[in-house]
């Protein structure tokens, strides 16, 4: 595929009004998608039913607003004091944790990264669509750690391989991987009675519109892994080289990857591509960086984003 060219410095020198930016989100949602959902109908759950079985492999389920609010109501289950502590595994073995998950967590005690007294639960976060295989884990479930598992990110990397789940909870958000703007799902070993801000209206409207979307699960991840592809040779010219490598049963979630800029300068680089519409971020701890890998993002407007990361390195060279 051959790399559109545009007139970039047209555009990225311009700072647009907050309403009239662009939006190239990490979600695949747009705004349109409100009201196609809307329309759905209350049709026979088939596709729910047949894949969210989870009975079948020891798991409870409960609809939730988001997946924030699926481990803010796993926390306030678990009895924690402010001198307790949750262990935190992820697929990179980075420092970085979102601000969201550390926020929640922050509400009932602290968060560690390394195996000491206190510790209550640890959450596992399976990074941006990787499975996060860490050999603590299993010894703190014989400890009785109660585990956690996030998979927000990777919502396919779960069902392509479920044998693998060790939680006692596990997590998902399906606004990271389909086109919705709300909705969590949590799942429990035991039977629990949980808190949520969800009507019933709200968890059918979720109900039918993971529905509608589960038959083009395989084609979703065989277009992020095609566009995660297409970043990584187009990026390859500026130097940059993906973070992770996927396997056959993983999905990215975004393209993560490494770029030779200090901190000062990722920062300034996160700004300049927010101001333009692109959801991003720094990978903190690492010169690495990470923005959208959405099914619906066009080839077209991943290389506006790439071609918009070249103009801001030229500009600080």
């Amino acid at each position: 595929m051959q790399m559109n060219k545009w007139n970039i410095t047209a555009i990225s020198d311009i700072e647009p009004d907050v309403y009239l930016r662009p939006s190239f989100r990490i979600s695949p949602f747009r705004s349109e998608d409100l009201v196609i959902n809307l329309k759905k109908n209350d049709e026979e759950l088939f596709y729910w039913d047949r894949f969210f079985d989870f009975e079948r492999i020891g798991y409870y389920s409960n609809v939730m607003a988001s997946g924030r609010e699926c481990i803010d109501a796993v926390l306030s289950m678990l009895n924690l004091s402010r001198e307790d502590k949750i262990y935190i595994a992820t697929s990179s073995g980075n420092s970085y944790i979102s601000g969201c998950v550390s926020k929640t967590i922050e509400k009932y005690c602290s968060l560690t990264r390394v195996r000491e007294k206190n510790i209550k639960a640890a959450l596992v976060i399976h990074e941006f669509g990787k499975f996060c295989d860490n050999d603590e884990i299993e010894a703190l479930k014989n400890d009785g750690v109660k585990i956690i598992e996030d998979y927000a990110h990777a919502f396919p990397v779960f069902f392509q391989n479920d044998t693998r789940a060790k939680g006692d909870y596990v997590v998902f958000s399906f606004p990271k991987f389909f086109q919705i703007h709300f909705g969590g799902l949590l799942l429990s070993k035991n039977e629990v009675n949980v808190q949520t801000k969800l009507k019933k209206e709200s968890v059918n409207f979720i109900k039918v519109c993971i529905n509608s979307f589960l038959p083009d699960l395989e084609q979703i991840i065989n277009s992020r892994k095609a566009r995660y592809d297409y970043y990584s040779k187009e990026l390859s010219r500026l130097r940059c080289k993906p973070y992770f490598h996927y396997d056959k049963c993983e999905c990215p979630s975004v393209y993560l990857f490494y770029i030779d800029l200090n901190e000062y300068l990722l920062e300034k680089l996160k700004s300049f591509l927010q101001i333009r519409g692109v959801e991003c971020s720094v990978f903190y701890g690492e010169k690495a960086f990470f923005i959208p890998c959405n099914q619906r993002l066009c080839f077209s407007e991943i290389d506006m984003i790439i071609q918009l990361i070249e103009s801001y390195i030229k500009g600080v060279k």
